[in-house]
Formats: structure tokens, sequence, C-alpha cells
């Protein structure tokens, strides 16, 4: 949902991390958030940027059609 009205997430390169780094992720250990980012990047969902020990995933068209209907959301939905 969070990638999906964003639109944009951002993830520290620290697979150590206990706690994501986003206020609305912080209950999901940061591992976990970059393995499902890599999975959407293999998948051509996000594309992904890296800079500075700083993982930049931005959702691509398919993207927001895949999260659309995984979350059920109508087609007039958008992220922001």
């Amino acid at each position: 949902e969070h990638l999906f009205q964003e639109g944009v997430i951002c993830v520290k390169k620290d697979a150590r991390a206990c706690r994501h780094n986003e206020a609305q992720l912080e209950a999901i250990p940061n591992l976990h958030v970059m393995m499902v980012l890599r999975s959407l990047c293999s998948k051509a969902f996000v594309t992904e940027t890296f800079n500075w020990q700083w993982y930049y995933y931005y959702l691509t068209n398919e993207g927001i059609d895949f999260l659309r209907g995984v979350l059920n959301l109508p087609p007039q939905v958008m992220p922001s």
C-alpha cells in the first residue's frame, strides 16, 4: 500500500537493520522490505536506482497495474 500511495520508496542498504526507516513500515524488518522490492524489480514492476548506500525504487506502469490487482483498487486510483 505504501509503495502504491507514494509511487516511490527508499531503502537503506542494511540487511541487519531491525526495522525499516519509514514511519509507516517501521514494524517490518528492513531485510523483508529489501527482498520484496528486489522481487518486484526482477519482474519489472519497479525500477531501481542505487546511490550512497540507499536504494530508490520507482513504480512502473506495469507495477501500478499489478498492485491495483493485488490491492483490489479501482482503475481511477493513481499513486501520488
